[in-house]
């Protein structure tokens, strides 16, 4: 999008309500109709210089409830990449921002950090305390740019300026010294995963054919220049390879008081799973190796995976919603180590096929309830042929509807002879692109859009 407002309709966000069943040892996952608002946008044109100037404007990860200065009003974090955006440079300059609530759905600058080279590389966010000594620190991934390997730049609060964050990294880390190596940061988790009392940093590479999980801790105190970071363990290339790796989340799903690293290759349902047994020893006690076909399911939320207690019992639960347009639900085990492919059981489809790029938990309407959220997108591809007849650019998907302005219409004409097609008009396919189904174009008229 050039320089306009974050792409609200663009997608499509599905509230599903979760429950289980008396004596059912999978969920009933019902898909709602709730109604929200649109509380709060951000448009890049309402700012001056220096926020958003980059020629075009892509939003990538967001990270919201912190509290960084501990005024009682939430923050939230998000990266941006200008070569997200639809025609966008590429390379394009990386961000990342930090706004907090200042109102009644009301938010606020507060502050940014602009690369100063141009990339393109989906940058992670995080944050955390890694030092231990009470000022939290944001974490910003930047690819390998011209030979520099310094891929981690980190942001420490100021006591002394009422925890605000520097407009300079405070430190930045080489995981690989080699340049030539091309790491790729592309997610990031802080958690003292082995018990040591040490937060590690959890941190995946997407750089083709050297995928990795990197888990290190901080030596001293950050951004003093007397400290350093110590890799604990690394996985790499022969376990994670087959596709990019994203998402990455630390958890004790078993129950057996260690904890596991779950990450998930983009690969047709890839996952390896990481225990930690005692201080710095980790192990590979679990790969589920491409386990679905449909459409080569990825985990794509850039941030965590969603590991809830929904039913009260001494277990864990997870859901997965992945990019084939399948919502998969794992129940509790007692032994992460024995999971099978048969224990990851898909149980919702998104109506259309629709990917799953984004996603959250929690109980939205207080009903006891946990709600998934699912950003569930559609794509917006350039001008071309290759969709009408079912070449290319997005054949559509068993019982997918389209609506189109073709000339002719037959059964299979798009590629797919169990997807339905609509022909309209022009101005009636707009209106059903805004509304995201099939609508009267008066009635969109006649509210001024």
């Amino acid at each position: 999008m050039r320089r306009g407002v974050l792409p609200l309709a663009m997608s499509a966000v599905m509230v599903l309500g979760v429950a289980l069943q008396a004596g059912s040892t999978f969920a009933q996952i019902t898909s709602t109709n709730m109604e929200y608002d649109v509380t709060w946008t951000l448009d890049p044109r309402d700012y001056e210089a220096p926020l958003f100037q980059t020629t075009a404007f892509g939003a990538r990860s967001v990270l919201a409830g912190m509290d960084f200065d501990g005024d009682g009003n939430k923050e939230f974090l998000f990266t941006t990449d200008e070569t997200l955006a639809p025609e966008g440079p590429d390379p394009g300059f990386l961000e990342v921002y930090l706004f907090e609530a200042d109102g009644d759905n009301s938010f606020s600058y507060v502050w940014h950090y602009r690369h100063t080279e141009g990339s393109n590389s989906l940058p992670p966010i995080g944050y955390g305390d890694i030092d231990a000594d009470g000022l939290e620190e944001i974490y910003f991934g930047i690819p390998t740019i011209n030979g520099d390997p310094n891929d981690v730049f980190i942001f420490e609060e100021s006591a002394a300026t009422g925890g605000s964050f520097p407009a300079a990294p405070s430190e930045v880390w080489a995981p690989r010294v080699d340049g030539s190596l091309d790491f790729r940061p592309s997610g990031f988790q802080l958690a003292d995963v082995d018990g040591d009392g040490d937060v590690e940093l959890l941190m995946t590479s997407r750089t083709s054919l050297a995928r990795e999980l990197v888990v290190a801790h901080y030596d001293g105190d950050l951004g003093s220049g007397f400290g350093n970071f110590v890799i604990e363990y690394e996985l790499g290339e022969d376990d994670l390879g087959g596709g990019a790796v994203y998402d990455v989340t630390a958890v004790d799903y078993d129950g057996d008081g260690q904890m596991e690293i779950w990450v998930n290759t983009w690969d047709n349902w890839q996952m390896a799973v990481v225990e930690a047994s005692g201080p710095d020893a980790y192990s590979l006690v679990l790969k589920l190796d491409s386990i679905y076909d449909f459409d080569d399911a990825g985990s794509f939320n850039s941030h965590d995976m969603f590991f809830q207690n929904i039913d009260d019992d001494p277990g864990l639960e997870a859901w997965f919603p992945m990019t084939d347009g399948y919502l998969y639900f794992l129940d509790d085990h007692s032994d992460v180590s024995s999971l099978t492919a048969a224990d990851i059981t898909p149980v919702l489809r998104w109506e259309g096929g629709q990917v799953a790029r984004g996603a959250s938990v929690g109980d939205l309407d207080n009903d006891g309830l946990w709600d998934i959220i699912v950003e569930a997108g559609g794509l917006i591809n350039s001008p071309g042929c290759g969709a009408c007849p079912g070449v290319h650019t997005g054949i559509l998907a068993d019982e997918e509807n389209c609506l189109s302005t073709l000339n002719r219409n037959f059964k299979g004409r798009m590629g797919n002879p169990r997807a339905n097609i609509y022909l309209a008009s022009p101005a009636t396919c707009a209106a059903g692109a805004l509304a995201g189904e099939i609508v009267d174009v008066r009635k969109v008229m006649s509210h001024g859009r």
